[in-house]
């Protein structure tokens, strides 16, 4: 599994050929939202969309015999020039591949996967197992260092000294996590990359890889999806983005079947990493010790299983996670308020008799109509159906209301209130005051923190790391915004 950052040295300048459109051929460049294949062609190219889409499917071959493909390829620039002195018009189209496919002999005949693989950058933090360990070897017998040197490649070698001092044991762990949901298997395994025999170096680096099976084989879109999905669950336990580095695929779940790699354009280049106090840190993840795996996969498995229901709810709170530290935007409360609202176990049973709600419309059109106010009856309508839905304080309440103390109501309600002041401003495109611009970072970052809060700890997740003793980093960006909207109001702070 190559990084994205190898795959562009490879494909920085690379010529290829189309398979499909004899005597076309082109340069491939891949550079993140700038990588787009300039194709010429003395005949004239005609790059057909796939059903009724913008987009389509262009496979082409590399100078070392390789078939790419470009998936979900748009045109964004064609025309015609005189080819060299012959002149004839040579056809040239510029094309942007929303996904590449490095290898299709990891793909179906139908084009589709069956393992999806992929690296996310500071996933180690959620697995802190001990995979490498130092042993002291100074006081070994005879016996034990001969048995050392039986375990070397050429245990006769005479070049150099046999005489350890310290060994290191790299650990195998064959599978950490392993569970199923619905048609596919989720599994995090390690990796690692090995190297020595300089006179001041070894290295030795251990990384886990997440990998998804799917019981048949199903689409590129589909996987990544999946991949997405799961990419989600530990950003909300960070509480910070995390980069993908790389993705590999097979088309088959037979050990032996190739593998591609896939490169992602749209995915940012070189995503800044966050630092400082808010950076991933195996201290505030709960359940990321070996000891703990097995409630890491339930809880995980738990998380899972809901999304579909939550699949809005978790898109949204995701897109404010990965911008929130970046930048101050109201707009961001409105995502989060969206996220929020998306979720239907909020909604509580309608309280109104069956046709009460239809009756006081109709009395309060009567009224407008007796009175000539000119309101209309959809109008109405809305407001008197708006009766039925529960207050922002009360949803927020009811997001709180599962965790470990459960919110305040005070709190709540102080929530609520910011929320409702930055809301109401940015909805009516009113200037922020004085008054309402100190509020907003502080109450984006307790809002999300409360939606993830409530994402995890009802699917089981404790408020605190067992193995450190400290507060997970949910708990800790919900502390300090709320901490910070106290402090506004002329409170005190309290965690």
């Amino acid at each position: 599994m190559d990084k994205f950052s190898t795959i562009e040295s490879r494909f920085k300048r690379a010529p290829v050929r189309l398979v499909d459109h004899e005597g076309a051929s082109g340069v491939l460049r891949l550079r993140g939202r700038k990588s787009r294949l300039d194709v010429s062609s003395v005949a004239f190219l005609h790059l057909e969309p796939i059903e009724d889409e913008d987009w389509y499917d262009l496979r082409v071959r590399s100078s070392d015999g390789r078939e790419l493909l470009l998936h979900h390829a748009i045109t964004v620039r064609s025309g015609t020039h005189l080819w060299g002195g012959s002149g004839d018009d040579a056809h040239t189209v510029s094309v942007f591949p929303n996904i590449v496919v490095d290898d299709m002999r990891g793909l179906s005949e139908q084009r589709q996967v069956q393992r999806i693989q992929f690296r996310l950058r500071g996933l180690r933090h959620f697995f802190h197992y001990l995979h490498a360990e130092p042993l002291r070897s100074r006081d070994a017998t005879p016996d034990q260092i001969e048995t050392l040197r039986s375990l070397r490649y050429r245990p006769d070698r005479e070049d150099g000294p046999f005489n350890p001092e310290e060994i290191y044991v790299v650990h195998r762990f064959d599978e950490g996590i392993s569970l199923r949901v619905g048609d596919r298997v989720y599994d995090i395994w390690s990796g690692g990359e090995f190297s020595g025999g300089s006179w001041d170096r070894i290295n030795a680096r251990t990384y886990p890889v997440a990998e998804i099976k799917f019981d048949a084989p199903v689409s590129i879109d589909m996987a990544l999806d999946r991949v997405w999905e799961w990419r989600r669950f530990f950003s909300q336990m960070a509480m910070v983005p995390l980069a993908l580095e790389a993705i590999s695929v097979r088309g088959s779940l037979a050990e032996a079947a190739p593998s591609a790699n896939l490169y992602l354009p749209n995915l940012s280049r070189n995503p800044k990493e966050t630092t400082g106090q808010y950076a991933p840190s195996p201290r505030h993840l709960a359940w990321n010790s070996w000891g703990e795996r097995d409630q890491l996969r339930d809880g995980m498995q738990r998380w899972l299983e809901q999304g579909e229901v939550r699949r809005a709810f978790r898109a949204r709170l995701d897109r404010v996670i990965g911008r929130m530290d970046r930048r101050i935007n109201p707009g961001d409360l409105i995502d989060l308020s969206s996220a929020v609202d998306s979720l239907g176990e909020l909604v509580p049973p309608a309280t109104f008799p069956t046709g009460s709600i239809d009756a006081i419309i109709e009395a309060a059109h009567a009224a407008a109509v007796t009175a000539g106010a000119g309101i209309s009856r959809e109008r109405l309508g809305g407001l008197i159906g708006m009766l039925q839905r529960p207050t922002l304080s009360a949803r927020f309440a009811m997001l709180g209301s599962g965790l470990e103390p459960p919110l305040a109501p005070d709190d709540a309600a102080l929530l609520a209130r910011s929320a409702t002041r930055i809301r109401n401003a940015a909805a009516h495109g009113g200037a922020m005051t004085d008054q309402i611009q100190p509020r907003i970072a502080p109450t984006i970052e307790a809002l999300a923190a409360l939606c993830a809060r409530f994402d995890l700890e009802g699917c089981g997740f404790p408020p605190r790391s067992a193995w450190a003793n400290a507060r997970t980093m949910t708990v800790i960006r919900f502390d300090e915004g709320l901490d910070a909207l106290r402090r506004i109001d002329g409170g005190p702070a309290r965690s």
